[in-house]
């Protein structure tokens, strides 16, 4: 008897084991899943050159053949100006901002600026006015350059007629032997 009692007592532990397993254990089971993207900006970048000018600061700056002893009538001529995009944004161009460094005011008040591209006139006027006229010059719309694109543009600086001297045209008196440095910045975003 001692035999069947062992037994009977291993298979009482057993089913009360098994007993056990069955409440004790219930099984919930977990999974998931995960989506993800890589999220990389792209760089805006422009450059700027023209055939009869030299760039610098890594196509950033540049700088047109200068117009010297001009007389009190004159009209420099038309400088083409390329603007590339070297991104890998589109670049919209929203305007032009202009800067002296001389701030000659003789000569900037008769100083005029055309500026064109792709056959439109986008300023014709004092560079003086532009300049002061929070120095920018709007283009509503803008142009957009695609990566790896151009926009050409056209500038000419000219004497403008002035009711202050050289029977009112040309440069007045008080501009004689004066300088001024235009600049013009192109202003993109993208």
């Amino acid at each position: 008897m001692a035999y069947s009692r062992k037994v009977l007592t291993v298979g009482a532990l057993g089913v009360a084991a098994l007993a056990l397993i069955g409440t004790g254990a219930g099984a919930t089971f977990h999974d998931s899943a995960q989506a993800q993207r890589t999220i990389t900006a792209g760089n805006l970048s422009v450059q700027i050159s023209s055939p009869s000018g030299t760039p610098s600061n890594g196509g950033k700056t540049l700088t047109l053949n200068a117009l010297t002893n001009e007389p009190s009538n004159f009209s420099g001529p038309p400088e083409t100006i390329t603007v590339f995009n070297n991104g890998s944004l589109p670049a919209t161009v929203t305007g032009f901002t202009a800067t002296d460094t001389y701030d000659n005011a003789y000569l900037e008040g008769a100083l005029n600026i055309q500026l064109d591209s792709g056959g439109n006139v986008i300023y014709d006027g004092l560079f003086s006015a532009l300049k002061t006229a929070a120095g920018s010059i709007t283009i509503p719309g803008g142009t957009t350059i695609a990566p790896g694109g151009t926009m050409t543009a056209t500038v000419t600086f000219s004497s403008n007629p002035n009711i202050n001297g050289n029977s009112g045209t040309g440069l007045p008196q008080l501009a004689q032997g004066g300088t001024v440095i235009p600049t013009l910045t192109v202003n993109v975003t993208g």
